[in-house]
């Protein structure tokens, strides 16, 4: 049973995994607005910062570490959608080891988003790697 995710323990996972040197900045109008579209995220490596939804369920939980993956792996110069399939693996990992449970939209849109970055890559000649085609294969 995992411990609920009251505000202390939200103060917790971010001072745990808030990489160093960025400012978290919290933007209410990140928040979820419907089913299709769960709690988003903005990694800006050049100003140092993470904008995120207030954290107040496993979403909110899973957005906000998918975007300190970005920040930890150092994204922003290889292939999209590789690296936006290793911040959803990580994050997702990260909040079922906490035991908590990422809403089926979440996962759906995940999927959805993946796709679009591989067909996106595709176009663009980038070589596609196969553990990203097979990791949705395996879920979908």
């Amino acid at each position: 049973m995992p411990k609920p995710l009251t505000p202390a323990r939200v103060q917790q996972i971010v001072k745990r995994w808030r990489p160093k040197g960025y400012r978290l900045i919290w933007d209410r109008r990140r928040r979820a607005k419907s089913f299709w579209h769960p709690p988003t995220g903005l990694y800006n490596p050049s100003r140092r910062t993470i904008a995120m939804a207030p954290i107040t369920n496993p979403d909110t939980l899973c957005a906000f570490l998918h975007e300190c993956a970005h920040a930890r792996l150092k994204h922003g110069h290889g292939p999209v959608h590789l690296e936006e399939w290793e911040a959803e693996h990580s994050s997702l990992d990260r909040v079922r080891k906490y035991g908590y449970r990422v809403s089926l939209s979440y996962r759906l849109r995940t999927f959805v988003m993946l796709g679009r970055y591989i067909r996106l890559d595709r176009r663009n000649g980038v070589p596609i790697d196969p553990r990203v085609t097979r990791w949705i294969a395996w879920r979908a």
